[in-house]
């Protein structure tokens, strides 16, 4: 299994673009679909058989399928898998 893109969960829809889109941008894309601007949104990825995944169990995915790259710290949040850990 591999991790394919950035995706937010509101209101039990899943929203996501395709890689290398960031969080940002799908937030961005639903507040231009005119859905309000709250934080009750769930922040994860959606994985190549179409699952999505929450931020820690994202993590798991990247680091199993060698998909982290480093970053200028070399240090994982502990929150879980950002996009930019893998583009």
């Amino acid at each position: 299994m591999r991790i394919l893109s950035a995706a937010v969960l509101y209101q039990g829809v899943i929203f996501s673009l395709p890689a290398p889109n960031r969080h940002h941008n799908i937030l961005h894309a639903m507040t231009a679909m005119g859905l309000p601007k709250i934080s009750h949104r769930e922040q994860g990825f959606l994985t190549d058989t179409g699952e999505y995944i929450d931020r820690k169990g994202a993590l798991e995915i990247a680091q199993a399928a060698g998909q982290i790259i480093p970053n200028e710290t070399g240090v994982l949040s502990y929150i879980g898998l950002f996009s930019e850990d893998v583009w």
